[in-house]
């Protein structure tokens, strides 16, 4: 799924974010029944009164607790997910709705076990790879002189010296993993 935004978990996310809105209305509407009625807070009208026996003031804090933590974690989860080519929609779906932070536990879980991305395609890969399963780059680059391993951004290799770069700052040709230099 190439656009994330067109997941259909987008729909479940919000559609739990107005079950839960609805639930709440569900407890604080005989209240409000009670509090519009002619003889007073509370008193019961159509067989409702305050439920759990709870006035509605303090049910308020629960509301906003909702709101926030919806708000906070939702965003944080989906920007987080987004940024690293998962399903938002699913992950902030998950870290939200599943109870006692279990969902963002196991989101973050998930999250650790990823792997990098392929340093010439951009595609996800599991940890571990050293060769994208997609356009078949090496991901683990080595020094042509010493063999040591090296990153793309670096200047020098750490173990020999040996010059990374051209004169102009782009990189010299570095033999992939486990392969030989080519003169």
């Amino acid at each position: 799924m190439t656009d994330k935004s067109q997941s259909p978990f987008r729909f479940v996310f919000w559609g739990l974010v107005v079950l839960q809105g609805l639930g709440f209305l569900g407890l604080i509407g005989p209240v409000m029944i009670g509090f519009f009625h002619s003889s007073g807070v509370g008193t019961p009208m159509f067989g409702f009164a305050h439920p759990f026996g709870v006035p509605m003031f303090r049910l308020v804090p629960l509301l906003l607790f909702f709101v926030f933590y919806v708000g906070v974690v939702g965003t944080l989860v989906y920007r987080d997910a987004l940024q690293r080519g998962m399903d938002p929609w699913l992950w902030a779906t998950v870290a939200v709705f599943v109870p006692l932070l279990i969902g963002v536990v196991i989101y973050l879980i998930v999250r650790a076990e990823e792997g990098a991305k392929c340093t010439n395609c951009g595609r996800q890969l599991q940890r571990g790879f050293r060769i994208c399963p997609y356009c078949g780059h090496h991901q683990e680059l080595r020094c042509s002189q010493c063999r040591a391993p090296v990153a793309a951004d670096w200047n020098l290799c750490p173990q020999c010296g040996q010059s990374l770069k051209q004169p102009g700052g782009t990189p010299v040709d570095q033999a992939p993993g486990g392969e030989a230099p080519q003169s």
